[in-house]
């Protein structure tokens, strides 16, 4: 979603309805992104049952906690909405993460794809 107000890939499936129950979006490492996009993103979820979004973690970058608190402020607005806190589990585990801190190392990837499967089963 970088630095556009349209997700492009979303409604694409949505349209051919390749979307499941469950909708998992790490958005904000990258740009800084606006309760308008995050509003356009939830308007096209408003049917999923469970959207799961996660905190940034770019510690170098004044938008981590931009973003990080627009995307706490989205269970307030949106019953399907949970969020998991990337930001603190990442702080976490340095290890897990290249030296800017943001990028994820291979066995990285695999707690980050873990997390985010337990955070689910939970939900």
């Amino acid at each position: 979603m970088r630095r556009s107000t349209t997700f492009a890939p979303l409604s694409k499936f949505k349209s051919i309805r390749r979307l499941g129950s469950i909708v998992v979006i790490h958005l904000g490492t990258n740009s800084t992104t606006s309760t308008a996009v995050l509003d356009e993103i939830m308007t096209s979820l408003a049917d999923v049952p469970l959207v799961l979004f996660l905190t940034v973690h770019v510690p170098s970058e004044p938008r981590q906690s931009i973003n990080n608190r627009l995307i706490n402020a989205l269970p307030e607005r949106y019953a399907n909405v949970k969020v998991l806190d990337w930001y603190s589990i990442a702080g976490q585990y340095p290890e897990y993460l290249y030296s800017d801190k943001t990028h994820l190392r291979p066995a990285g990837a695999n707690f980050y794809a873990d997390i985010i499967m337990q955070a689910v089963g939970r939900l």
